[in-house]
C-alpha cells in the first residue's frame, strides 16, 4: 500500500539513490578471517552465551536473593567511589579552576605548576613557576600593582615561609618587603595623579604587609627589624586615620579601601602585642587602651581589658615620675576587675570561649597584683579561684601557672 501510494518521480529518485548505493557497503561477505580470529570470535561468543545463561539461571533460581548482602555492598562501594570522584571533581573545580579563572591560561597554568611543585615541597621549582606566572601576568597586560599580581606574590612569600621548615623564611621576607616597596611607590604615584581611591586600596595592602614582616622578623628573632616594620604600618595607619578625618567630605570615597574601627583596632593591637614581648609595657598599654575603645564590648574586649591590665602591672616608672608602681598596680586592679564583671554580663551565643579564657588570665593576674602589693591572702584566693576555673575550662596551662603561684606563695 506504502509503495503504491508514492508518486512515480518520487519513486525513481528513491530507485536512483539505491542503485548509486556502492557495492563495499557489503564489504563484510567477502570477509575472510583468520583461523586464529575465528576461534577468538566463537570463544567470546562462548563466553557471552554462559555468562547470559549463568545469570538467567541466578534470577530464576533466586541467587540474587540469597547472596543480597554482597550485592549490596557492591553497590554501595560502586556509589561510594563516583561519589568520592565526583566530590574530589567539584572540590579541584572550587578551590583551583575558579580562583584561577580570573588569570590567562598560561599564568593559570604556571600557577598550577607552583601548587603542584609546593605539594611536593621542592621549593626551587615552585619559585621559578610563581616566577613566570608573574611575568606571563604582566606582559598578557595585568597591572603589577593589581590584586592578582600582588596576590601571586604574597602567596609566594607565604609558601616560602611554610615550606623547608622555616629554612626560606629570609626569602620570604624579601619577598614581601619588594611588594611593600612596589605598594608605597604605587601609592606615591596615585597620589600624584590625584587617584585617591586606588592609593588607599594600595596603601592598605603596605600597612598589613608591614606587620606580617614584622610578624617573620620576630619569628627570626629580630626584633628591631620587626619593630620598624610594624611602627612604620602602625604610625602609617594613625596618620591616614587623622587624615580621613580632616577631610570628611572625600572620606567616603575611600571608605571601603581603608580600615575601619574593628580593623584599626586589630593593628594597634599587633604593635602592643610586640611590645609586650619585647618588656616595652609603657608603649603597649597606650595602644591596648585605643584599640580597646574603638571596638564593642565583646569577649575580645576582655581579652584587650586583660593585656592592658597585665602592661600596666609590669610597667617600673622611674623614682622621679608623677605616677608610683603602686597606683599603675592599682590602675591594673580595677582594668581586670572591670574585664571580670562585663564578662559577667556577655551570654550565649555572644560569649565563647575567648571570654572564659581571658577571665582564668585576669583572675590568675588579680593575684599576681596582690602578690605584688604584699597582699597574700587576697592572692592565695585569686590563685585558688584561677585554678578551679582552668580545670573547669581543661586549659593545661592555666592549671600549671596557679599551681605554680601556689607554691610559691607557701615557701
Amino acid at each position: 500500500m506504502f509503495l503504491r501510494a508514492v508518486k512515480s518521480r518520487a519513486a525513481h529518485r528513491i530507485v536512483a539513490c539505491h542503485s548509486s548505493i556502492p557495492p563495499q557497503r557489503f564489504w563484510y561477505r567477502n570477509l575472510k578471517l583468520q583461523p586464529s580470529a575465528v576461534f577468538q570470535l566463537r570463544q567470546s561468543r562462548m563466553y557471552n552465551e554462559q555468562f547470559r545463561s549463568r545469570l538467567f539461571h541466578e534470577v530464576r533460581s533466586g541467587g540474587f536473593r540469597r547472596n543480597w548482602i554482597s550485592i549490596t555492598a557492591f553497590g554501595l562501594l560502586i556509589s561510594t567511589a563516583i561519589g568520592a570522584t565526583t566530590y574530589y571533581v567539584w572540590l579541584f573545580q572550587e578551590l583551583v579552576e575558579k580562583p584561577l579563572a580570573v588569570y590567562p591560561k598560561p599564568v593559570a597554568k604556571e600557577i598550577k605548576a607552583a601548587l603542584y611543585y609546593a605539594s611536593r615541597n621542592d621549593v626551587p621549582a615552585m619559585a621559578t613557576h610563581f616566577k613566570n606566572a608573574i611575568t606571563a601576568a604582566e606582559e598578557s597586560g595585568m597591572h603589577p600593582l593589581s590584586d592578582e599580581v600582588a596576590g601571586l606574590k604574597i602567596e609566594c612569600a607565604a609558601l616560602l615561609a611554610k615550606l623547608g621548615n622555616g629554612e626560606f623564611k629570609n626569602k620570604s621576607v624579601d619577598v614581601l618587603e619588594h611588594v611593600l616597596d612596589e605598594a608605597v611607590a604605587g601609592a606615591e604615584y596615585f597620589e600624584k595623579q590625584g587617584r585617591i581611591t586606588d592609593r588607599k586600596k594600595v596603601l592598605k595592602r603596605a600597612v598589613l604587609l608591614g606587620y606580617k614582616i614584622g610578624e617573620l622578623y620576630h619569628e627570626l628573632s629580630q626584633n628591631k627589624s620587626a619593630e620598624d616594620a610594624m611602627v612604620w604600618s602602625t604610625e602609617t595607619l594613625l596618620r591616614e586615620n587623622n587624615h580621613l578625618g580632616d577631610t570628611s567630605g572625600k572620606a567616603e570615597e575611600v571608605n571601603e579601601q581603608w580600615f575601619d574601627a574593628t580593623a584599626t583596632a586589630a593593628c594597634l593591637e599587633k604593635m602592643a602585642d610586640h611590645y609586650e614581648r619585647t618588656s616595652q609595657h609603657f608603649l603597649a598599654s597606650p595602644l591596648y587602651l585605643r584599640a580597646l575603645t574603638l571596638i564593642p564590648t565583646s569577649c575580645h574586649s576582655i581579652t584587650l581589658m586583660t593585656n592592658l591590665a597585665a602592661a600596666l602591672s609590669q610597667q617600673n616608672p622611674p623614682s622621679d615620675a608623677k605616677i608610683s608602681r603602686a597606683d599603675l598596680i592599682s590602675d591594673a586592679q580595677k582594668w581586670a576587675t572591670k574585664a571580670l564583671e562585663i564578662s559577667g554580663t556577655i551570654a550565649p551565643p555572644e560569649r565563647t570561649q575567648e571570654c572564659d579564657q581571658a577571665c582564668v588570665v585576669a583572675t590568675h593576674n588579680l593575684g599576681e597584683m596582690a602578690e605584688m602589693l604584699g597582699d597574700k591572702t587576697t592572692a592565695k584566693r585569686r590563685y585558688e579561684e584561677a585554678l578551679s576555673l582552668a580545670k573547669g575550662l581543661g586549659m593545661d596551662e592555666g592549671v600549671l601557672q596557679a599551681q605554680e603561684a601556689l607554691a610559691r606563695l607557701c615557701l
